[in-house]
């Protein structure tokens, strides 16, 4: 990326009207900032690392009013800050996507993928917490790719810009689907940016893009036809996402990080360290109270 279009995706990002575009220019950045530290030398970045940064703009969003967005910190204890929460908002309802981030390694592949916790594969967790609050399990990857001929596959292949992938989702039931080659032997093909991109995901962005707006029965299928989802949706109000005792505003508190302990809050078992537990809820909302540009206004 050069010096004059860096300065002009970071103008770009700071003057986004809507989160659609936001999105898409946070995506830019990431495929770059990887990219980055990936052609260097003891520089290091993880999956962590990226969604702690994407959590902090959003909080700052949030603070600023500027586009109508609420970051959520858990309350519970052993949270896994690779775990999310993202909820968009419908005509009929907020629907909630469980999340798990994972970073694409040096090598182009997604080697955590077939990653165990207590004896349990994560992405069965995630399948589970996701059946049981009757929501959309995605993974949400954080990628570049330096290599030439990967790269211009995806590219042609995907139709989509290939830096909108800095920041991409696909359907952790997909997933599972295409790469447990066979559970009973427990083997995986563990996959590669362009076995994931070519077919399975979607920038980011495609979320705040394409599901706003949506009646129950076209977002139904929507689901079935991006995320193969056949399973029962509910769709959240907002009281229950503002009411949720084991949720935090993050600006309700002094600092991000540093919550109040709360006596009525599950505290450590077996069962919570061992489970999908996300650290943020991210709310992407239609319109903001003072009357500011919506979720999904033009620029």
């Amino acid at each position: 990326m050069t010096k004059n279009k860096l300065q002009e995706l970071t103008h770009e990002l700071s003057q986004s009207q809507n989160i659609c575009s936001w999105l898409e220019l946070y995506s830019y950045f990431t495929w770059h900032k990887i990219g980055f530290v990936r052609k260097r030398q003891f520089l290091r970045i993880t999956e962590t690392s990226i969604t702690q940064d994407l959590a902090f703009q959003l909080y700052l969003l949030s603070l600023s009013q500027t586009l109508p967005v609420k970051l959520y910190e858990s309350k519970l204890e052993n949270t896994n800050g690779n775990d999310l929460e993202i909820f968009i908002e419908t005509p009929q309802g907020y629907v909630i996507f469980p999340t798990q981030a994972k970073i694409i390694h040096s090598n182009h592949k997604y080697s955590s993928i077939a990653h165990k916790v207590g004896g349990r594969y994560q992405i069965d967790l995630l399948l589970n917490y996701a059946k049981k609050i009757k929501g959309i399990p995605l993974y949400l990857m954080y990628n570049t790719c330096l290599d030439s001929k990967m790269y211009k596959r995806v590219a042609d292949i995907s139709g989509y810009n290939i830096e909108s992938f800095g920041c991409s989702i696909a359907s952790a039931k997909v997933v599972k689907q295409e790469f447990q080659v066979n559970s009973v032997q427990d083997k995986w093909k563990i996959p590669n940016f362009a076995d994931i991109h070519c077919s399975i995901a979607y920038p980011l962005s495609l979320l705040a893009c394409s599901f706003s707006n949506l009646s129950k029965e076209n977002f139904i299928n929507a689901s079935l036809l991006y995320f193969n989802h056949r399973d029962q949706i509910n769709f959240y109000s907002t009281e229950q996402i503002n009411d949720d005792p084991l949720w935090e505003n993050v600006i309700q508190v002094p600092e991000i990080g540093k919550l109040n302990p709360n006596e009525n809050v599950r505290q450590k078992n077996y069962d919570q360290i061992f489970n999908f537990n996300p650290k943020f809820r991210i709310v992407f909302s239609q319109k903001i109270t003072d009357g500011k540009k919506g979720l999904w206004a033009l620029s």
